[in-house]
């Protein structure tokens, strides 16, 4: 994890300190993800780490393996709460007191500090038991970072 945050920071040199540290952090939350969700499959044995940059926008890519069709529904809907939300930051709050108040309850903490605190808007695929969470950003966009 830590030589992703290496890389990325080092790719990213010539950007805004905010910038880098919101992608650091997109990228960090993603592979976290893929590492603790993600699954071997024929079709992808290990995490795939991808991020392209240039004036206009950020783009990072992790792809991971899923077995259980259940997951990337639960991914789905997580994604489509967060796009669909005016307020990121409300259901980032949210998302914490939920988890305040229900130790029981785990994880999708990530995916809303993403949307809020990073700025990056994600969706999804999901082919051959490959899901690929894409995160997309503008250069000139700030988040809270």
């Amino acid at each position: 994890m830590s030589k992703a945050r290496r890389e990325v920071e080092r790719a990213l040199e010539t950007y805004s300190p905010s910038l880098r540290s919101a992608t650091v952090m997109t990228t960090s939350e993603l592979v976290e993800n893929a590492i603790k969700y993600g699954e071997e499959v024929p079709s992808l044995l290990s995490i795939h780490l991808r991020l392209k940059a240039d004036s206009e926008r950020i783009f990072i890519e992790v792809a991971n393996g899923v077995v259980t069709v259940e997951r990337v529904r639960h991914l789905k809907s997580r994604l489509d709460e967060i796009a669909g939300s005016d307020d990121k930051e409300a259901l980032y709050m949210s998302r914490i007191r939920a988890l305040l108040e229900d130790p029981s309850e785990r994880g999708g903490l990530g995916l809303y500090r993403i949307g809020f605190e990073g700025g990056f808007d994600m969706n999804y695929t999901f082919v051959d038991s490959v899901v690929t969470v894409t995160a997309v950003r503008g250069v000139h966009e700030h988040g809270m970072l």
